[in-house]
């Protein structure tokens, strides 16, 4: 998985940033157990 941002940009002026966090590629493979494991102790 990736954490992705990109500047927000008008006229020149740069406004501010968009963040993605946690985004996964096409070839990025998922490990649902690992994230299901973990999932109780986050909440």
């Amino acid at each position: 998985m990736w954490d992705i941002a990109t500047p927000i940009m008008a006229g020149g002026v740069h406004l501010g940033n968009l963040f993605f966090g946690q985004s996964p590629f096409d070839d990025d493979t998922i490990d649902y157990d690992f994230f299901r494991k973990i999932q109780g102790l986050l909440i």
